[in-house]
């Protein structure tokens, strides 16, 4: 049997049943974290974008990077 002809031949009530059984168990868990993936992705291009417009506003060239010291990194408009 394949998996289309089983879907098939479901009932509203058994598909319903089974949206249900896959909420309380868990089940959508995996699509939640491809969700707040693609928003802080989403959110990352935002900041960046907005950073490479402020700096050619201003002159000056975004995505120099220095380092200040062992752990410290700067990142701006140089």
């Amino acid at each position: 049997m394949t998996m289309l002809t089983s879907l098939s031949s479901w009932t509203p009530a058994q598909a319903m049943r089974q949206l249900r059984l896959g909420r309380e168990t868990g089940d959508y868990a995996l699509i939640w974290y491809a969700v707040a993936a693609i928003v802080l992705f989403a959110l990352a291009a935002t900041i960046l974008l907005g950073a490479i417009i402020y700096c050619s506003l201003k002159g000056k060239m975004f995505g120099a990077v220095r380092q200040k010291d062992w752990y410290t990194w700067w990142v701006g408009c140089f």
